[in-house]
């Protein structure tokens, strides 16, 4: 089984949805998380109520900093995932073991942010964007997952 952790600036939608998405289909493959490098202190609950509608609110999400990660008995992550978006890359960092970096930078993700604003136009953009970036790594043969750890 392989660790993944999704990062972005706030861990309060994007970084939430690829967690919830990668935990439920890739069950028995992967174990997933996501943390913020800025993380909020709740999650929107307009966030909340989308992943609900979408059939992955069922475990229990909270935005947390990757400082939680980066403790002794924290899981060993094999695959680290930075996803930018707007001017500013974001950095990678310093987290034990040796995983795996990967970039997926986002052109335009609507105001994913402050969704409760904007409403569930760019929740529904922003998670077709996830699912799409995240499907090749469920449909990858084990030898592919083998050389990701």
């Amino acid at each position: 089984m392989q660790n993944v952790l999704f990062l972005c600036r706030t861990n309060g939608s994007l970084s939430l949805m690829a967690e919830a998405y990668m935990r439920t289909a890739g069950y028995g493959i992967w174990r997933a998380w996501s943390a913020g490098l800025e993380p909020k202190c709740a999650i929107d609950p307009v966030v909340r109520k989308f992943l609900k509608r979408a059939g992955l609110g069922r475990h229990r999400f909270y935005s947390k900093s990757w400082r939680a990660f980066a403790v002794r008995g924290a899981p060993s992550i094999d695959l680290a995932v930075v996803m930018e978006y707007g001017a500013e890359p974001l950095i990678q960092p310093d987290l034990p073991g040796r995983p795996q970096w990967i970039t997926w930078s986002f052109d335009s993700i609507g105001d994913c942010d402050h969704p409760a604003s904007s409403g569930q136009q760019p929740l529904l953009h922003s998670f077709a964007e996830v699912r799409r970036r995240i499907d090749p790594l469920l449909l990858a043969d084990p030898g592919l997952q083998r050389r990701v750890a």
